[in-house]
């Protein structure tokens, strides 16, 4: 442990930080705040995720702290095991960290309630529109113009789909983020939302809790198995409706 990072502990949070990031860190731990009971009803949590971050100067820092080399151009980094979070920041300062940390706080809490793994590089067990969409669904509240953001995003989706150009589902199962070209990496994101938000209203509140608990029970079976347990649809078939409810302009907006 680095000895000359300050600490901050707040309910379920610990922030380990340079001094002259505490301003940083205050915003942080008030976006976090503000969206525990959001964070609670998408993964059915009794009580708020015990998760520790860094904010460090810079990747060299990693070293010291986790005893690993960062990798090139990575802007922070994700332990499962601990459920830590790291930002470089002198590679994310001038990015929103409170929509940063909900984003990444949501991957680690999904991995780590479903007991997700890696099936091969960057593709894991749970395809990646799942796991993307269910950790939007917390980084969206720390945006000012998040409503106007979903609308947009929304329209977007109606106007692409008018044209053909819909990300397809063979797509949205691997990393969404590896995605070369940023437009469609941004469609892409915007599709794994809105689709785990049909997922939402259309399954209850009670899907993740059973989907993570069956995944971890069953580690040898398909997700797609697992899927449509609980939804009496496969991937494919969802993705269906998924089409259809932009095409009608169906109502998925957060409450």
């Amino acid at each position: 442990m680095n000895n000359d990072l300050s600490k901050i502990e707040r309910g379920a949070y610990t922030v380990y930080f340079n001094k002259k990031d505490e301003t940083v860190v205050l915003e942080l731990l008030k976006c976090l705040e503000d969206a525990e009971k959001n964070i609670c009803d998408v993964f059915c949590l009794k009580v708020p995720y015990i998760c520790t971050f860094f904010l460090l100067e810079s990747a060299e820092e990693l070293e010291s702290i986790m005893g690993v080399t960062p990798k090139i151009g990575e802007k922070l980094r994700v332990d499962y095991r601990s459920s830590t979070i790291l930002f470089y920041m002198d590679r994310i300062r001038s990015e929103n960290i409170g929509e940063a940390a909900l984003k990444e706080l949501g991957h680690l809490i999904f991995n780590n309630m479903v007991d997700e793994r890696e099936n091969a590089v960057r593709q894991w067990r749970s395809p990646s529109w799942l796991r993307e969409g269910f950790a939007l669904q917390l980084s969206y509240l720390s945006r000012i113009d998040r409503e106007d953001w979903l609308k947009t995003g929304w329209l977007e989706l109606q106007s692409i789909y008018k044209e053909g150009k819909l990300i397809p589902l063979s797509v949205l199962e691997k990393d969404i983020n590896y995605i070369p070209n940023p437009t469609r990496r941004y469609i892409a994101l915007f599709q794994a939302y809105f689709m785990v938000r049909l997922l939402i209203v259309t399954c209850g509140d009670c899907f993740f809790e059973n989907y993570a608990n069956t995944m971890r029970r069953m580690p040898d079976s398909p997700a797609n198995e697992v899927f449509l347990k609980f939804t009496n649809t496969d991937f494919e078939k969802f993705y269906g409706m998924f089409k259809i409810c932009v095409e009608n302009n169906a109502d998925l907006m957060p409450a």
